[in-house]
């Protein structure tokens, strides 16, 4: 299983068709474990409408998939559907509260989607906490820092994001 996942994830880094390949080995893994991550891995080549039904079936073999509700919380965004975007990533948070990549997306929605710079400083700063070094959302809490009006706290994370990944482009 875990070779089959991996030659799955080498398909999409590559480009390939990964939506053939899960289908194939879901029927070769029905019914045992572990076959909801071939739902999750077939989603991520497919348009969000068909993915979404995808990852709804990895949902129903494990419920508290953090990793599905993130992906499902993407392709909502995709589809514009902002409620249902940030439903499944703060459920992915629920599941998994040291999901960074979570928190620095629902952060996304909230500051640009919801008008919530507060709640988006919030959620980035806890993206930093569970992972220090990450650039982007430093680079990110800056813009929300700014629009809330703290133009010092900006200018700080903008250079400590520069200094994790000199030449990483600011706002």
């Amino acid at each position: 299983l875990e070779r089959d996942l991996l030659q799955g994830y080498e398909r999409l880094a590559q480009g390939q068709d990964t939506a053939g390949y899960c289908s194939a080995k879901l029927e070769a893994w029905k019914g045992k474990d572990f076959s909801e991550e071939f739902f999750v891995l077939k989603s991520l080549s497919l348009p969000p409408e068909e993915a979404l039904v995808e990852l709804g079936r990895a949902l129903e073999i494990r419920p508290a998939y953090a990793e599905a509700y993130f992906w499902r919380g993407l392709m909502n965004l995709r589809l514009k559907n902002v409620d249902g975007a940030l439903g499944d990533l703060t459920r992915a948070i629920e599941i998994n509260p040291r999901f960074a990549e979570a928190f620095g997306n629902r952060a996304f929605l909230r500051d640009f989607f919801k008008q919530d710079p507060a709640g988006a400083v919030d959620d980035y700063t806890k993206a930093i906490e569970i992972r220090p070094r990450y650039a982007e959302m430093y680079s990110s809490r800056g813009a929300a820092l700014s629009r809330k009006g703290d133009p010092e706290g900006a200018l700080a994370d903008y250079a400590r994001a520069m200094e994790i990944a000199p030449g990483f482009p600011i706002p």
